[in-house]
């Protein structure tokens, strides 16, 4: 059982889109951002893994760069879920917004949720992944836990999550771009047509992100489709 966690750890820290991330899927990334961080005049340089900005010269804003720093709208949505085929399976990753309580100080709980099924709508299977990210009022990550659980019981944990560590890995929006002709996707959460953007994370791989208006959130990251949100 712990090697199932972790693989299943592994493959949380492996993800990152939305917009730019390397939380939830094996091979998807993208960044997000929290609410504040919105804006097409944004200055941002690199996000991280709360949609704080690094600091850097302020860049022109593309129409590319506009979008990837936008990918995830938070005043549309409090939670989301993708899934993605692995072997004989598939792989659900839930993130939901929550209000929560953290050593005495009101938070936001980023909570990711993993899940294995035999089919994408059916039951889930033992083990579930669970890991919480405790963020301030500032945007600052101050806390998080991780836990593995069975038969509805915590197996192995909760275990301590680094404050320091960068958990969703911080894509360059400079380094979008967007494929000119629209892309129509029939994925589990709908048919929709959308606009294909390119980009590296920080260890240059390429993440292929695919966003509509219609959506607060983007459709595909690479292998990772769009289950529901709401």
């Amino acid at each position: 059982m712990k090697r199932w966690y972790l693989i299943l750890a592994g493959t949380l820290l492996v993800i990152s889109l939305i917009a730019g991330c390397s939380g939830p899927f094996a091979s998807s990334g993208i960044p997000q951002n929290t609410p504040g961080t919105q804006g097409s005049g944004s200055t941002q340089g690199m996000v991280g893994h709360a949609g704080v900005p690094i600091a850097s010269p302020t860049p022109q804003v593309t129409p590319a760069r506009r979008a990837v720093l936008n990918l995830f709208d938070t005043t549309r949505f409090h939670w989301f879920d993708y899934v993605y085929s692995y072997g004989s399976g598939f792989f659900h990753v839930k993130k939901e917004y929550l209000s929560g309580d953290y050593q005495g100080q009101p938070v936001t709980v980023i909570q990711w949720t993993k899940t294995i099924h035999h089919t994408p709508d059916g039951p889930a299977l033992d083990p579930v992944l669970v890991t919480k990210l405790y963020i301030d009022a500032t945007g600052k990550q101050v806390g998080g836990v991780s836990m593995q659980i069975m038969d509805g019981h915590e197996s192995d944990g909760p275990s301590a999550v680094d404050p320091s560590l960068d958990y969703l890995m911080a894509v360059n929006p400079d380094s979008a771009a967007i494929s000119p002709a629209p892309v129509t996707l029939s994925v589990h959460a709908g048919t929709f047509t959308c606009s294909r953007y390119d980009l590296q994370d920080n260890d240059w791989h390429v993440r292929t992100v695919y966003t509509t208006p219609d959506v607060p959130v983007p459709v595909k990251v690479n292998d990772a489709e769009l289950y529901a949100w709401g």
